[in-house]
């Protein structure tokens, strides 16, 4: 749903110039602005002119700095690179999934939440959150966690799956305490006789 407002977005500046074309005339038919004034007081016009001119060069750069050549200035970049794989075992294999999450932004990446969904490509082909991560030792699991600009950080996880699957498909989405949520995908064959 669009603000109230959303309307009325590109009135303002129209507004704000009827106001000042209004004030201009009512201080020429006052008498406050006559050409005399304006002859008398031609220097200190000509130097808040350029300090004016210099000021909008230095914002227009700056904003056109960031929001063209810089792209998302002091925002979070996160790059997922997953790998993945599965060991045979007795009824079937157990997938591992490393995730590396890489920072390539200009800023750290505190508290990210990390969340795995995989899908089973069989029979039903039902959709199961993994919830089995190499643990943290107990007491950095209650610390925060951060990702400096060009570090990465590495999560493990594992899956059983069972022989009847032919695929398996994880779902790897990382979120941030402001809403962003990277996402990427990597699917894992599960027949191992093609290994």
């Amino acid at each position: 749903m669009k603000p109230p407002w959303y309307e009325s977005a590109g009135l303002k500046e129209w507004l704000l110039l009827v106001i000042v074309v209004l004030l201009v005339a009512v201080g020429i038919k006052d008498g406050r602005i006559s050409k005399a004034s304006l002859s008398n007081d031609k220097d200190f016009f000509d130097a808040i002119s350029k300090f004016v001119s210099v000021v909008a060069i230095i914002i227009g750069g700056s904003l056109s700095y960031f929001r063209f050549f810089r792209g998302r200035t002091f925002r979070e970049k996160m790059v997922i690179i997953p790998s993945a794989g599965r060991v045979a075992v007795s009824n079937g294999n157990l997938h591992w999934l490393e995730v590396e999450l890489k920072n390539t932004g200009s800023v750290a990446v505190w508290n990210y939440r990390l969340r795995v969904l995989a899908q089973l490509h069989g029979e039903s082909e039902p959709i199961q959150e993994v919830h089995e991560f190499v643990k943290w030792p107990c007491d950095a699991e209650k610390r925060e966690h951060l990702i400096d600009v060009g570090e990465s950080s590495y999560e493990h996880a594992l899956l059983f799956v069972p022989k009847d699957v032919s695929a398996v498909s994880f779902r790897i989405m990382v979120g941030i305490e402001n809403g962003t949520v990277w996402t990427r995908c990597v699917t894992v064959g599960n027949d191992t006789s093609k290994c």
